[in-house]
């Protein structure tokens, strides 16, 4: 018997690499016997033309930028040589690469080999990856508002480091922002984020394991997040008080993961976690602020403290999150969206998400026992070559359990929705028309919560601090048109003439009020860079029309940034600052664009 144990032993050993050799021979579409990476700098030599009056100017810029390096580009393709060939692993890899904001284009083609295999080709070229952002008001002279500079390719290994001011209601806001894809070789990517403003520091550090193109897989999330601040309320104009400063500080814990499974083009999510979050508002001086100058404060009086009391709940909470998802995307790639001229993978179907979370062990702080939160989200739109739509549409709200104190009811509520499309005609001349709806708003807060109609993603003739309330409605229209260019080769050019109308409600966020319809005009110059770049750069002049334009003041603003695209992050910073603690369905890594799906 032991004879024969140790007989069957051998046998299956002898067996099991039989068994592998079988499975690595099984490539129904071939091997790959050869993977070739061609990552070009800005501008690749051999497109360079042999004299004239910037040749120089191509060749400084190429030395003074470091390649992405072609180990990190290797590192995050799916195939290998040695592996078996698959087709759609070729096209999900370059759009996996097209995804960082630091790659311009990025082109994978196949070519046969000997046996029936494969040989592929990665065509890489890089953007300018050193970023200026600039915040500008020119009434009463200039006036700076915010002001960044990023390198986002840090070494050539797709590290993201940026360092940013902005004057957030004239609290003088100094950031920093570290990312790196890729922690040492692993499949984690690492988001580092500070900032100080005269409330306190603020802090957060995540770990994320992204979702992978459009394949199935596991995504996990590890993040801590600290914030130390003033939140400014706004007084509508007309006042001699301007702002209200109410110390906000929150502690918040995430720890979530999350699977896909499905087939390419109809995937379905499943994933769940835990958060923690601990919030004190109010526990210091709250502070007016007269005519905008932040250093003439006064403690506040009892007719503002009794304001901004409904939302000054200090709370607790830990939360079992669900997550549940469906998916079903697939992407175009279109010419002179966000871009000038660069591509970009617009994604066409739908995606849904809906996260539920019930606290548990109760909660203090004057908070109610125990709540249910819910949120969800949802995308939809079509990409074709001359007409885009796309609707986004984000919603959360817990509901609170009835107790002694009081019966069962919505609180916290955050909606925001905005549509866009693009027409893209070519009998007018005109490169592409955009219009764009939004709405935001925010019902029975207990935390710090008010939005303001002017800024950059509001009617742009206003400031960031204009118009204060706590719903809005704003419509967007531009025009967007090539511009004559003398130099093609090194960069793209395009104008914009744009138009803005909007209204805020005051609803029930402290010193809201209804205001008229407010309107801007505008135009502006839009520079990729280098040509064919998938990123544009924007100088915006706008202009207040209509009622109450006498009152104000031009606006200049220099953005890294496309403020109207179907691509680049939708949510907005202000309901952002006053959302609950819970799970985020979007898993994207690090360096990437923030709308990257």
């Amino acid at each position: 018997m032991h004879n024969t144990s140790l007989a069957l032993f051998a046998f299956v050993l002898l067996l099991v690499p039989a068994f592998r050799i079988e499975a690595q021979e099984a490539c129904p579409e071939g091997r790959v016997t050869e993977v070739l990476i061609e990552n070009h700098s800005i501008f690749d030599p051999e497109d360079l033309p042999d004299e004239g009056r910037l040749v120089w100017a191509y060749e400084l810029a190429n030395r003074v930028h470091i390649r992405t390096r072609e180990d990190f580009i290797a590192s995050e393709i799916l195939f290998s040589t040695g592996g078996c060939y698959d087709a759609r692993q070729v096209v999900e890899s370059a759009r996996i690469l097209r995804e960082f904001r630091f790659i311009a284009s990025a082109e994978v083609a196949s070519f046969p080999a000997e046996e029936g295999n494969r040989r592929v080709v990665v065509s890489t070229r890089d953007e300018w990856t050193t970023k200026v952002r600039l915040g500008v008001a020119l009434g009463g002279g200039i006036q700076f508002s915010s002001a960044a500079i990023t390198e986002e390719n840090l070494l050539g290994r797709g590290i993201t480091l940026g360092l940013s001011w902005a004057d957030r209601g004239g609290l003088h806001e100094l950031g920093g922002t570290l990312e790196v894809p890729g922690v040492r070789g692993s499949d984690l990517d690492a988001l580092v984020g500070v900032s100080h403003n005269r409330g306190g520091s603020s802090g957060s550090v995540t770990l994320i394991r992204p979702f992978v193109g459009e394949l199935i897989g596991t995504a996990h999330r590890q993040r801590v997040f600290r914030r130390q601040e003033l939140f400014a309320y706004v007084l509508p104009a007309g006042n001699e008080i301007s702002h209200v400063t109410v110390p906000d500080r929150a502690q918040q814990i995430e720890l979530s993961l999350a699977r896909r499974f499905g087939a390419p083009g109809r995937l379905y999510l499943l994933g769940g976690g835990v958060s923690v979050e601990r919030v004190d508002v109010g526990d210091g001086e709250i502070e007016a602020i007269r005519d905008g100058d932040f250093s003439n404060r006064i403690q506040a009086g009892s007719e503002l403290t009794d304001a901004i009391f409904p939302q000054m709940t200090s709370r607790r909470a830990v939360r079992m999150n669900l997550l549940f998802g469906a998916r079903r995307l697939e992407f175009q790639t279109l010419r002179g969206l966000d871009a000038v001229y660069g591509e970009r993978d617009v994604p066409s179907g739908w995606e849904a998400t809906i996260t539920a979370g019930r606290s548990v062990g109760g909660a203090g702080g004057g908070d109610r026992p125990s709540d249910l939160f819910t949120g969800g989200s949802l995308l939809a739109g079509w990409a074709r070559p001359h007409s885009v739509g796309q609707l986004r549409v984000g919603v959360e709200g817990r509901r609170l359990d009835a107790t002694e104190a009081g019966p069962a009811g919505w609180r916290d509520v955050l909606v925001e929705t905005q549509g866009t499309l693009f027409l893209t005609p070519e009998w007018t001349g005109v490169q592409s028309f955009v219009f764009r709806g939004a709405f935001h708003g925010g019902w029975r807060a207990t935390s710090p919560f008010q939005i303001t109609l002017g800024g950059p993603e509001g009617v742009r003739g206003f400031g960031d601090a204009e118009f204060p309330g706590g719903r809005r409605v704003v419509i967007s229209i531009e025009a967007r048109l090539g511009s004559p260019n003398p130099f093609p080769e090194f960069l793209d050019l395009g104008l914009t003439v744009f138009g803005d109308a909007g209204t805020v409600w005051g609803g029930d966020a402290p010193f809201g009020a209804d205001s008229a319809w407010k309107g801007t005009l505008g135009a502006g110059l839009r520079v990729g860079f280098p040509a064919g770049s998938s990123s544009v750069i924007r100088f915006d002049l706008a202009y207040p029309v209509g009622r109450g334009a006498e009152t104000g003041s031009p606006i200049l603003r220099i953005s890294a940034k496309e403020w109207i695209g179907v691509i680049g992050d939708t949510r907005n910073p202000q309901l952002a600052r006053s959302r609950r603690s819970g799970i985020q369905s979007d898993y994207v890594g690090a360096a990437r664009d923030e709308g990257a799906r």
